[in-house]
Formats: structure tokens, C-alpha cells, sequence
């Protein structure tokens, strides 16, 4: 049988193979004619790549990036068989020129690209550029490429760059067919009003996962974005607030403005309490000058079932005797799961560091209102009659020490009260390792 008689689904099906890498598909590229046009197809499908800054002299990556740019301006079949692209750059020295140069390259390339449907970009700054050293930026990628291509079959985007800001994460927000977006770096110092903002496209019906890790939103502006996904089923985000600018704590951790607000938490996720499957709750060990003594309501979130939370939200850390009850009445009915997170420095049956040899040598005979509201919870099956299980964890990710996990037996009255509820309750608590030098490091 000849080559010409054979049909060209055999020749995609056999290119499309998960084992071939990118060597094998160049050399069937080059075989003859008929396995060139299906190689080169899947040789562009996923495209990995650097973009080069303005400026940089010519090497092997910038050349790739050019000859890239190059095949498909040339090659619009090509252009049209794209379909995951992975984008990275490093701003230049933040002259505006050079940045300008760099956000035209990417927007210029993405304009050609209209079956994408997996979309990641990834921005990093230069050693001792102006936005290092707490300088703002003169110029910021925007996705100025929505304009000549509306992206109409993408469904995944993410996206890490510290200049990116709230309103070009809207535009992606409005994308028609986008279903997951994730955030992990951008901008929360510069204000832009979203009211009123001009969008491509509509409130979208499509986006279902909206990742916001990472970083702190101020109320507002939090509220405003999930004032455009109609279907939101899964958010994970920070508590809201206001970062300092440029301002760490000798952890690595950003200082913010504000007291830690639970109930600003409850006001931004108002657009989206009726949809909500999944909530999950970050702080990222954030430095926080206090507590407002508010606590998180997601009792009207109709629609949540699974949900983490910081116990930050639901109780006052540190309180001399913190009012860790009715936290039931702060459920939704339709609750299925939660899994309630306490950070360093206080845990379920202590309030702080110094309260722990004393739970460590009695772990079995705490005071009873430590855990009470575990036993509401219980005993409130009634009103919560979805839930199936709770999960308390401590954590014991540390950048300067190291912990190890114990699983806590509950008093027997509790552990009774969970069975007769037919609710899993599942505790990990957190103890310093010993040994190696880290039993005399106090926690922070």
C-alpha cells in the first residue's frame, strides 16, 4: 500500500501517540510529506517558551521565541492547531521602552493563537528592578490580545505576575467559555475602580474554579470580582485586606494595613453565597496588627458543602477565653464537610505557646469549653443534617521548624455524641519535634 492511500487519520493517531517526544516528532516531521503536516500539528500543540526582554542579545532562547513568532505568522494551519501555552518573561530594567517592547511580544503572539484552550503566564521581575525596591512599575502586561482574539475556546487560564491588577483579572473573569482561573501573584497596591469598567464580553456563565492564592484583596475589590462569575462553584482566596507595600516581617510574611475581619470575609463572598459549592479560606501566615472580633457567617450560603476555614474566622485567637461556641449557627445547612485550620502560636485545647506543656502533659483532661463547640456541633445534627465529617488540624509547615502530628482521642461523651450523629470527626494535633535542635526553638 502506498503512503498517498493511506488516510490521514492513520497519520494523526499515530503522531498523536502520548510517547513521542518533541525529538521524535521533528524526526517524523522530516520523513516525508505526509508525516510533516500531523508531526509539525502536534509538534505546536503544548508550547512552552520564554520571552525574551528587549535588549537580549540573541541566543538560544530568544532565538526560539522569534522562530516560534515567526512559523506562525507564516503558518496560520499551525497557528490554528495551538493549544496550550505556557508563557514566561522577566520585566526589564523598568525603562518603560523595554517593558513596552516585552507586553507588545506577548500580546502580539496571543492575537494569532484562537484554539487555545489551557492559557498560563508567568511574570517575574529582574534583580533590583524599581518594583523591588518598593518603586512602582511604569508599565504592566494587559491583555490588550482580547481585543483581536475573544479566546472563544479557552477553558483554563493562570496567571502569576505582581503588576498584574484586579481590573485585567476581570477581563479574564468575562471570558465566555473559561471554567478555571488561577491567580497566584498580582498586584493589590494600585487602585482601579472595577465599577463601570468596559469588559470584553459578559458576566460569565461558564467560570466554575476561581483560585485567588497567594495575596490579600481589599473587600471591595474582592466583592466586585465575583460580581461577574453567574456559576461560581469553587473559590479559594485569602482573607481580605490591605498588604504595606514592600513591608515583611523578619518571616517573610506580608504586613497588612488592617485588623484580620472575618465579616469583611462573609460581605465580599455575598455575590456568590447561592452558588458556592466549594470554599477554601488561605491567610498564608499573613502579619496581622489584630483581631476585629468579628467571625465569618456562611449560614445563607445555600448551595456550599465542603468547606475550609481558619479558625482565625471562627474564633478570637489568643483571648483570655475566647467565645468558642454556637459555631453551628455560623453552618450552612447544606454543609457536608469542613476542615477547620489553626496556625502557629495557639491550637484547639490551648490559647499560646506557653499553654502547651501544660496540654502536653494532661492532653486528656482539658477544660470542656476548649471543645465545646465541637460537642454543639454534635448535638446540632438537627440543623446541620448534611454534615458528615470534621476535620481540626494544626499546622506544622514551617520554614525554621519542624513538627510532627498526633491524632487526639476526644473525651468519651464527645466521641459518643459524633457516632450517634454519624459524624466522622477526625482530629491532628501538633507537637515540636524532638530532637536535631528544635525542641528549644520557640514557635512563632
Amino acid at each position: 500500500m502506498l503512503l498517498t492511500s493511506v488516510p490521514d487519520d492513520i497519520f494523526h493517531t499515530i503522531v498523536s501517540d502520548t510517547s513521542l517526544d518533541k525529538s521524535s516528532l521533528r524526526a517524523l516531521s522530516l520523513a516525508n510529506r505526509r508525516f510533516a503536516e500531523p508531526a509539525q500539528q502536534q509538534l505546536v500543540r503544548n508550547v512552552d517558551i520564554l520571552v525574551p526582554f528587549a535588549g537580549l542579545t540573541a541566543d538560544g532562547v530568544s532565538t526560539a521565541f522569534t522562530l516560534f513568532v515567526l512559523t506562525i505568522r507564516e503558518r496560520p494551519d499551525l497557528a490554528r492547531s495551538v493549544r496550550a501555552v505556557t508563557l514566561k518573561w522577566c520585566y526589564g530594567n523598568g525603562t518603560h521602552q523595554k517593558d513596552q517592547d516585552l507586553c507588545f511580544s506577548v500580546n502580539h503572539l496571543l492575537e494569532k493563537l484562537p484554539n487555545i484552550r489551557s492559557l498560563s503566564l508567568a511574570a517575574d521581575e529582574l534583580p533590583h528592578n524599581p518594583i523591588q525596591l518598593g518603586i512602582r512599575p511604569q508599565l504592566a502586561f494587559q491583555p490588550n490580545f482580547l481585543l483581536v482574539n475573544p479566546m472563544l475556546s479557552i477553558r483554563d487560564v493562570r496567571i502569576s505576575d505582581n503588576r498584574l491588577t484586579a481590573a485585567d483579572v476581570r477581563k479574564y473573569i468575562s471570558l465566555p467559555s473559561l471554567r478555571t482561573l488561577g491567580v497566584s501573584l498580582m498586584d493589590v497596591q494600585t487602585d482601579i475602580p472595577l465599577t463601570g469598567l468596559k469588559t470584553i464580553g459578559y458576566k460569565s456563565t461558564a467560570l466554575s474554579i476561581l483560585i485567588l492564592l497567594g495575596f490579600h484583596l481589599p473587600e471591595q475589590e474582592l466583592q466586585e470580582l465575583l460580581q461577574w462569575p453567574r456559576k461560581l462553584k469553587t473559590l479559594a482566596c485569602s482573607i481580605p485586606g490591605r498588604e504595606q507595600h514592600g513591608r515583611k516581617d523578619i518571616w517573610h510574611k506580608p504586613k497588612m494595613n488592617h485588623l484580620l475581619s472575618p465579616a469583611s470575609l462573609t460581605r465580599a463572598l455575598e455575590p456568590v453565597k447561592h452558588s458556592l459549592v466549594n470554599l477554601w479560606i488561605e491567610d498564608s501566615g499573613t502579619d496581622w496588627p489584630g483581631h476585629d472580633d468579628s467571625r465569618i457567617d456562611l449560614n445563607d450560603f445555600s448551595s456550599l458543602k465542603s468547606l475550609l476555614v481558619l479558625a482565625s474566622c471562627l474564633f478570637i485567637t489568643q483571648a483570655p477565653q475566647p467565645s468558642r461556641v454556637w459555631v453551628h449557627k455560623l453552618m450552612p445547612p447544606s454543609l457536608e464537610k469542613v476542615e477547620v485550620q489553626f496556625g502557629f502560636g495557639w491550637g484547639l485545647l490551648y490559647l499560646s505557646t506557653e499553654a502547651w506543656k501544660e496540654f502536653e502533659q494532661n492532653s486528656q483532661n482539658v477544660d470542656f469549653w476548649k471543645y465545646a463547640w465541637l460537642q454543639e456541633m454534635a448535638d446540632a445534627k438537627s440543623e446541620i443534617t448534611n454534615l458528615k465529617k470534621i476535620t481540626i488540624a494544626e499546622r506544622t509547615g514551617s520554614k525554621w521548624i519542624l513538627f510532627d502530628t498526633f491524632p487526639w482521642t476526644p473525651p468519651k461523651r464527645l466521641g459518643e455524641s459524633f457516632d450517634k450523629a454519624g459524624i466522622t470527626l477526625d482530629i491532628q494535633l501538633r507537637k515540636p519535634r524532638q530532637g536535631e535542635g528544635h525542641q528549644d526553638i520557640p514557635w512563632q
